[in-house]
């Protein structure tokens, strides 16, 4: 005697694709009008520009850095200044920028009392705003 066994066809899977990510070039806003039905468009705003704290203080240091340079000032602060600044590139800290900035500056007004040439007091507030004194 022969026993018939039925076994079940075994599952198929189904292969989905993602879906394509929407365009992002304009937005279309619907309306509905009492007489009749309206499309308008509205384009998307562009993001503003402004400078912020961390990148006026990378173009503080980078001015200070160019005066010293010019004037000969402190080599040690020119070197340790560089290097913050190719830092604060790789990875937007900061804080090592505050540091340069502040001996930069103690520098600049030792030197303004000295009536360096060069040394403009018009370069000293732009270091007092970047690093936040008043």
């Amino acid at each position: 005697m022969q026993t018939i066994i039925k076994m079940k066809k075994p599952a198929t899977i189904k292969k989905t694709t993602p879906a394509a990510p929407a365009a992002k070039t304009e937005v279309k806003k619907a309306t509905v009008d009492v007489a009749s039905s309206k499309t308008e468009k509205v384009k998307p705003k562009a993001a503003k520009k402004t400078a912020t704290k961390e990148s006026s203080i990378d173009k503080a240091c980078q001015l200070a850095l160019d005066t010293l340079r010019e004037l000969n000032l402190d080599e040690g602060l020119q070197s340790e200044m560089q290097w913050c600044l190719g830092s604060y590139q790789n990875d937007l800290n900061p804080s090592g920028l505050y540091l340069m900035a502040k001996r930069a500056h103690a520098t600049f007004t030792a030197e303004l009392a000295n009536k360096t040439k060069g040394i403009t007091t018009k370069l000293i507030t732009d270091l007092e705003k970047a690093i936040g004194k008043n």
